[in-house]
């Protein structure tokens, strides 16, 4: 069964912050008149295995050293450093005072479909006019030569004039296991220092022979002649060059990319921007991950030289730019970026209006605040810390690019980042009470560690010079999860699977536990008068309080990751992105799926004619539909203009029961019985995974 879920959830923005109105009165020399200075003490207890990076370097990181495998240490005594426990209280205060949401990055994501989906064909025909050019960082300014339309020519007419092997390289298996054969970097590499520069003219005959194949090919194919001064450019391979069965044809065709770039020395037109330019903001962040800007052209770019990139004239404004990119079929920007998700008040920096997070622990804006706090390291307890014995998971990081995730649903809208107004909100990930494995993944995502086991305990400080009462409240009730038992905080590697899950226990020294009740009743007192309403019942501190607790015994398979997989049929990113933009599912919030799964999947099984009324159509019994196989023995069927709105959804049996149906599948259906609540169904065709 294939369902949109994921090991972490999210808690609901809120459309307004807590600004305190004593902030511009904030000083290290003169004390507020209620202010106090004192000690926290704290006491960490391990309640499940932890791991807490040593300090290491890019080089420890990718040969995975002794260092690279160790608990964070001096001198072989255990600790947390304080810097992380100050960040795991400090995310907990952000949303228990309403605060900002300024800790995270405005990123852009692109995308990249060459599958046969309506997304898939709108993408090509997006990318249909490239231009190619020269783009280079020089006195603060970026500037982009525009070379126009790229030639092509072939890997093996490279080989023949320059004495390479690259034709050899890209049809070789092992060179693409690993994600760095499959880069740019490594086709420059196995080149050597040949020189890229030279003379082309145009191969009017392969030119022919490609249109002869497919009379819409207008790639422009060149060889080496004497006509045009060029230079060669090599771009990333997918995977290797192979020969593959053709079920249309009964015959072997290759695959695998087999053409290079050649960008002409004429330049058409010369093109600049600034550093904060939305263009070269748009194309670091989308190319941020990607290897080839990191370790290789990014690298480049910063020292001042040249490097090669396609780009796309705005389709709305043929002088402008729309994007660029590292590649002939680069990722296309969407509209929005994450910024265009959060709420003004929220993302504000302005020194005026300053939250609670950042009257306590200080800021770096225009007009800097020095915090008025400081943590200590968590050391061990002697006798408590024992190492368990080398634990090997695969390290997973999930991308806000996935929308069905990190966008849902907003005023009753499914987004993507072509139209989100908001974002799903902060991230959390739910406490377990039990260890998720997960060993799938590459090689070079397994990370080798050196744990701590549960039961390990640490002791730490946290010393405050002149905070308000309010402020001492916010403090306790981000520690103390506002005293609600049985609640958790998460420390180190490994959250998404349950490891870090930790009990963080406070004491404010020289004082009664009456008294630490009192600071956090200050502190909720004041935000009730603020939200006007119960701030302990607002979905902000429902959905962390839940996460904070944990997922119920039995429940852990409900927040798995998605299974990422190069067969289509097992590709669960790809049938939950089908469900998402089919509008059959969503990642509901986590007090949602905990209360409220069973009841979902009931809401579906009711009278077919109540919802017939609701989308405006009558299914009609021996017609044939379009369909989505759905999970829980769901089908969703388009009405026969396959309008996206006018879907209905309804249990269905099948009349023949050797069909080989999964979950995620499109098909054509014939409808055989319309009954109460089912229909009974005989399914006609099966598109591949694809589709």
């Amino acid at each position: 069964m294939t369902t949109i879920k994921a090991p972490f959830n999210f808690v609901p923005l809120s459309e307004k912050v807590f600004f305190p109105d004593w902030a511009d009165k904030i000083s290290q020399d003169i004390p507020f008149e209620d202010g106090e200075s004192g000690t926290i003490e704290l006491k960490i207890t391990a309640e499940s295995p932890i791991f807490v990076r040593n300090g290491h370097t890019k080089d420890d990181a990718q040969n995975k050293n002794e260092t690279y495998k160790s608990f964070s240490n001096i001198d072989g005594k255990y600790f947390i450093p304080a810097t992380s426990i100050k960040g795991a209280i400090r995310n907990v205060l952000e949303i228990i005072s309403f605060g900002k949401m300024t800790q995270v990055e405005d990123d852009n994501f692109g995308l990249r479909d060459l599958s046969p989906s309506s997304e898939g064909k709108q993408y090509r025909n997006l990318m249909k006019k490239q231009h190619c050019g020269w783009l280079q960082l020089k006195n603060g300014k970026y500037t982009l030569s525009d070379c126009g339309e790229p030639g092509r020519i072939s890997l093996r007419t490279i080989d023949e004039e320059l004495k390479t092997k690259l034709e050899e390289f890209v049809k070789e298996k092992q060179n693409f296991r690993k994600d760095s054969g499959r880069t740019a970097k490594a086709k420059y590499i196995k080149m050597g220092n040949v020189p890229l520069d030279g003379f082309f003219e145009n191969d009017e005959d392969l030119s022919d022979a490609m249109k002869k194949k497919n009379p819409v090919d207008n790639r422009l194919f060149v060889r080496f002649g004497k006509e045009k001064k060029g230079t060669i450019v090599l771009t990333g391979q997918s995977g290797e060059r192979k020969q593959v069965y053709d079920k249309k044809t009964g015959k072997l065709k290759w695959t695998g990319k087999f053409y290079e770039f050649v960008f002409f020395d004429k330049i058409m037109k010369e093109l600049s921007f600034e550093e904060n330019d939305k263009i070269i903001k748009k194309f670091k962040t989308v190319h941020k991950n990607s290897p080839d800007y990191d370790e290789f052209w990014g690298i480049r770019l910063k020292k001042g030289e040249e490097i090669p990139v396609f780009f796309q004239f705005d389709l709305e404004n043929n002088s402008k730019i729309h994007s660029i990119g590292l590649s002939y079929l680069y990722k296309y920007p969407f509209k929005k970026s994450v910024y265009d998700g959060i709420p003004d008040e929220l993302k504000n920096r302005d020194t005026i209006y300053i939250d609670t997070c950042e009257a306590i622990f200080g800021h770096i804006y225009s007009s800097p605040l020095k915090g008025r706090v400081q943590f200590s390291h968590g050391m061990s307890v002697l006798n408590t810390c024992k190492e368990d014995v080398p634990t090997n998971t695969v390290s997973s990081t999930p991308h806000a690019s996935f929308y069905p995730l990190y966008l849902g649903l907003f005023n009753g809208k499914l987004q993507n980042w072509n139209n989100a107004e908001r974002i799903a909100g902060r991230k959390r990930y739910p406490i377990r009470n039990t260890l998720l494995k997960n060993d799938s993944g590459t090689e070079n995502m397994s990370v080798p560690l050196i744990m701590l086991k549960k039961g390990a305990e640490f002791s730490g400080k946290i010393r405050f010079h002149n905070l308000r009462p309010v402020e001492i409240g916010a403090l306790l009730s981000a520690i103390k999860f506002h005293g609600i038992p049985d609640c958790f905080h998460s420390l180190g590697y490994g959250k998404p699977l349950g490891y870090g899950k930790v009990k963080i226990e406070a004491k404010l020294m020289n004082n009664t536990a009456e008294k630490e009740k009192s600071y956090i009743q200050v502190f909720e007192n004041e935000m009730n008068s603020f939200l006007k309403s119960s701030w302990i019942n607002s979905p902000q501190i429902s959905e962390l309080l839940a996460m904070a607790k944990g997922i119920p015994t039995g429940r852990d398979n409900e927040f798995e990751y998605l299974v990422m997989s190069n067969k289509p049929e097992e590709n669960q990113f790809k049938k939950a992105k089908q469900l998402y933009d089919s509008e059959s599912d969503y990642l509901q919030s986590f007090t949602q799926i905990i209360k409220n799964t069973k009841e979902r999947i009931q809401n579906r099984d009711t009278e077919i004619s109540k919802i017939e009324n609701k989308v405006g159509w009558k299914i009609i019994a021996h017609e044939a539909y379009r369909a989505f196989i759905n999970a829980d023995n769901i089908v969703c069927l388009w009405d026969k203009d396959r309008e996206r709105k006018k879907y209905l959804r309804c249990k269905y049996n099948l009349s023949r029961q050797d069909q080989n149906v999964i979950d995620g599948n499109m098909v054509d259906v014939k409808i055989i019985k319309v009954n109460d609540e089912s229909v009974d169904i005989d399914i006609i065709k099966i598109y591949p995974p694809k589709y």
